[in-house]
């Protein structure tokens, strides 16, 4: 970032120099006595070059007046002379040499023009230098404003993703987390007349555990809002994280965190699931606590399958296994099956922790123990699953071809589902 700012700030100072620098160089000579005054106060030599002090010469016909200097026309404009055609006479000894006011010139001594150069060669010296030295504070002064600005505009910048499937991207990211309490029943009211009657029916027929992956710096900052919203309409609802605390509540796994932990918590929080609450729900889904869902498509979706069928649905990624394997950032769910699966292959050996990256090594392990990759997408084949947050799904070209995402794809890209929107991930 130092060194973008700095040559931002050299190329701008470097272009006031080429801009205004020149005008302020000293000329070899006055400009306007340039074409007037020879060396000394030589009348002779005055005449003998036939000088003039016009800015220009008539090009065509023009009725001459008296010139009082010898051998020379004057022209229409007054103050103004034209050498006439011919070499240069000298004037004879009959006739008067013409004053300096006669060519309409202030009378210099010999000698003043040589002193009048200099004062003004001293004067255009001391203006660059002048100019050298506020280029100098000018430099400095902009590499600061330009270090605040664009300071400025990295605290506000959305986050990056990096092009790696795996890595980290705005979980924990030192932000601050929102202030005060928030009303998530406000508007209640305003949904008092919609007809609720299958998204009832759908929370008793297809009954889903969501737990969820946390942290103890994460149960204020971001869990605390996932309980507050979309959990509460999940049959049942748990928080996993590396520590217990009884008053959020958060079940504690005996892990470490960091990324490199996240396919241990997937593995114990499971087992956990199986052995306390296998029988009161169908379906278990992962979720971070960075995602938003939408728990009555998810439902709409589940409804068509049958929970002791052994298959998980996700978002689809196909690198690195056979079926494909469902992003961790999406989330995923498994059937009841599925979940006896995966917890009875680590008692076998079936499965190991074989990688820490949580998502690839639970697809390799479903592929094993022949666990179904589902199809998530609608009935028009776009996808319910999202690993991004909304703009970057929504706003076409965000996501630059080469990314990463397009070449993970399973199926075909298109564009996202509006009308069933399942989960999101990596919301603030």
């Amino acid at each position: 970032m130092g060194l973008a700012i700095h040559r931002a700030a050299i190329l701008l100072t470097c272009s006031l120099l080429l801009v205004v620098g020149p005008s302020l160089l000293p000329s070899r000579a006055p400009p306007f006595l340039a074409p007037c005054l020879p060396s000394g106060g030589d009348s002779e030599a005055r005449a003998a070059h036939g000088w003039t002090t016009q800015r220009s010469c008539p090009a065509g016909p023009s009725r001459p007046r008296a010139d009082p200097r010898p051998g020379g026309t004057r022209s229409p404009g007054v103050g103004t002379f034209c050498r006439s055609s011919g070499p240069p006479r000298r004037p004879s000894a009959s006739e008067p040499e013409p004053s300096a006011s006669a060519w309409g010139l202030p009378r210099f001594s010999p000698g003043s023009s040589e002193i009048h150069f200099r004062e003004m060669a001293s004067k255009s010296w001391l203006n660059f230098l002048t100019f050298l030295c506020g280029s100098a504070i000018g430099f400095v002064l902009c590499s600061q404003l330009l270090s605040i600005l664009l300071g400025e505009q990295k605290d506000i910048q959305p986050n990056i993703l990096h092009n790696d499937p795996h890595a980290r991207h705005s979980d924990d990211n030192g932000q601050s987390p929102l202030e005060g309490q928030m009303n998530f029943d406000a508007d209640v009211s305003q949904h008092k007349d919609e007809n609720t009657d299958i998204a009832e029916y759908l929370y008793q027929k297809v009954k889903i555990l969501c737990w969820v992956m946390t942290g103890p710096q994460n149960l204020e900052k971001k869990a605390k809002h996932v309980k507050a919203t979309w959990a509460q309409r999940c049959n049942k609802v748990l928080f996993m994280s590396s520590e217990e605390n009884k008053d959020f509540p958060a079940v504690g796994l005996k892990t470490r965190e960091g990324r490199d932990q996240l396919y241990w918590k997937t593995i114990k929080a499971f087992q956990y699931v199986h052995e306390h609450y296998l029988e009161d729900a169908d379906w278990f889904m992962k979720a971070d606590d960075d995602t938003y869902v939408i728990l009555d498509n998810l439902r709409w979706l589940l409804s068509k399958y049958n929970p002791e069928e052994p298959i998980y649905f996700g978002r689809r990624f196909k690198p690195y296994v056979k079926q494909g394997y469902m992003s961790g950032g999406a989330g995923y769910v498994l059937s009841k099956e599925a979940l006896k699966r995966f917890v009875n292959a680590f008692k076998t050996d079936e499965c190991t922790h074989s990688s820490s990256i949580e998502d690839l090594a639970l697809g390799r392990c479903m592929e094993i123990i022949n666990v179904e990759a589902g199809d998530s997408r609608d009935t028009t084949g776009k996808e319910t699953f999202h690993p991004f947050v909304p703009e970057h799904h929504l706003i076409k070209g965000y996501l630059p071809k080469t990314f990463w995402y397009w070449n993970y794809n399973y199926y075909p890209p298109v564009e996202v589902s509006l009308e069933f929107l399942l989960l999101y991930k990596y919301l603030d």
